[in-house]
């Protein structure tokens, strides 16, 4: 595969703001704004987006992508290895899961997923269209029987290379932010990790209830090897599983109700519009780009209007409650 193809498949796999966050970190250590850097300074920078590599691992990535062994990558070379090591750091999708969402992404139910389904996906999860020669390079690559569609195992291979399944694109800058700075009270030494014994007060300063065997049991999925200790990554493993326990917990006749409130004229949809009408009437200034920021989150489907689903989804995504 060229490297302009696992570059195309790198932007799919990662939205704007999360690319924007790459380039930021990437232009710091681009000091004569030539387009590349050093390769030596390349684990400091996954450090600073909080990810944690070791040396072998980020040698044999230099490796793959450095391939003339300049010593330099240009920033599509840095994005394909920041794929890379989110690949790495995913879970095996179990494939009862695997099929449901491909039943669901299988909009007229016909067993396969043809360009339009899977150009409306891919604009999901990159929060962009795919160009027409993007989608081609996609249907080349993993379009085995070169039908124009993508049958279940077919559908499977793009998963499992570029689904992105880290904690970190569950939260927005501002979340991750407050967590680091929870977090790094309790770092004393600085060393990028705490121990485990002061989760329960951490989890307490952000304003979150959760009991003794909650917490036991998340400190036993993410210390694998009951060191004690939990870097940042983990400890953002553990706020989005809490997250998304509290949003299978909010009451559904409660969401239904504010949904209502919200949706004055009852057509089943709080448009823009309504939402910031009310958000003002409640004394909240809430300006059009926060407007926007918020729509562009939740709004799944990119109709213009939050569902109810999506508004579920925005409550859990901002930390709403009521």
């Amino acid at each position: 595969m060229s490297e302009s193809d696992d570059y195309v498949k790198a932007r799919v796999m990662f939205k704007e703001e999360q690319i924007s966050e790459f380039k930021m970190a990437f232009d710091m250590f681009d000091e004569d704004g030539g387009g590349d850097i050093s390769t030596k300074e390349l684990g400091t920078i996954m450090k600073r987006l909080g990810m944690s590599i070791s040396r072998e691992e980020l040698q044999q990535m230099i490796d793959e992508v450095d391939e003339d062994a300049s010593g330099t990558i240009d920033f599509e070379e840095f994005l394909e290895m920041m794929a890379r090591a989110m690949q790495d750091s995913e879970r095996e999708i179990p494939d009862d899961e695997l099929r449901a969402a491909f039943r669901v992404l299988d909009k007229n139910g016909d067993g396969f997923i043809d360009k339009d389904e899977f150009r409306a996906l891919a604009s999901e999860c990159a929060g962009d269209d795919l160009t027409d020669d993007e989608l081609h390079e996609f249907m080349d690559e993993y379009d085995g029987n070169r039908d124009g569609r993508f049958d279940y195992e077919e559908w499977k291979e793009i998963i499992q290379e570029l689904k992105a399944g880290t904690a970190r694109q569950m939260f927005n800058e501002e979340q991750i932010a407050e967590f680091k700075m929870a977090f790094d009270m309790f770092d004393a030494d600085g060393g990028g990790d705490i121990s485990t014994r002061e989760l329960g007060t951490i989890m307490k300063k952000l304003g979150l209830n959760v009991s003794r065997d909650q917490l036991q049991d998340m400190i036993d999925e993410v210390d694998v090897d009951a060191s004690g200790t939990i870097d940042f990554e983990e400890f953002l493993e553990m706020m989005a599983k809490i997250m998304k326990e509290e949003k299978s917990e909010l009451p559904d006749d409660e969401i239904r109700a504010v949904f209502q409130v919200f949706d004055t004229n009852r057509d089943g949809f709080i448009s823009g519009r309504e939402f910031k009408d009310y958000l003002d009437d409640m004394g909240e200034d809430l300006t059009e780009e926060e407007m926007e920021e918020i729509l562009d989150e939740c709004d799944t489907n990119r109709d213009g209007r939050l569902d109810l689903d999506e508004f579920r989804e925005m409550l859990v995504t901002f930390n709403i409650r009521w």
